[in-house]
């Protein structure tokens, strides 16, 4: 098993996901995710966005089926950057 960062569990069951590792799989607050445990292995993975086809004139397109935040030029500029350092 590969070593991993450590972290704590709060009393209500939280466990802080280091900063270094949400920024490099873009996880912010409130962003879905998939906890799956085998084989005594906790796995916590970013969830798939649920999205159906819609015609918009001339084209198809993916649509969220959830309301998304919105997003703004630093979050576009800062996702480019780190999609360039992988």
């Amino acid at each position: 098993m590969a070593s991993g960062i450590k972290s704590t569990i709060d009393g209500a069951g939280r466990i802080v996901i280091p900063k270094r590792i949400r920024d490099r799989l873009g996880l912010g607050g409130g962003a879905p995710v998939t906890i799956a445990e085998h084989d005594g292995v906790v796995e916590i993975r970013p969830s798939h966005l649920d999205v159906t086809l819609v015609r918009k004139g001339s084209v198809t397109v993916f649509e969220p089926t959830v309301q998304l935040p919105p997003i703004d030029a630093d979050d576009v500029r800062s996702t480019v950057e780190r999609l360039r350092e992988e």
